[in-house]
């Protein structure tokens, strides 16, 4: 009989972050990007924190690396 606790396998950190909650409530959810370059795409929002707090936040595009993301900032 083969003991399971015994038995391991290398998470990738996409599955670390997805099992029992993860990251940080500070974490940010985007992949930002360090390339000169980036601009707003004219899209804004307001992300949720915790209860009664939010963020405004501007969409951002790279045309280095292709990727959409959002940043904070004060509105």
């Amino acid at each position: 009989m083969s003991n399971i606790m015994n038995e391991s396998k290398e998470l990738e950190q996409k599955e670390l972050e997805g099992f029992a909650g993860g990251g940080s409530l500070f974490r940010k959810e985007h992949s930002e990007c360090d390339h000169e370059g980036k601009y707003r795409t004219g899209a804004q929002r307001e992300d949720s924190r915790f209860i009664f707090f939010s963020q405004h936040q501007f969409e951002y595009f790279c045309p280095k690396c292709g990727k959409k993301f959002w940043l904070d900032e004060n509105a």
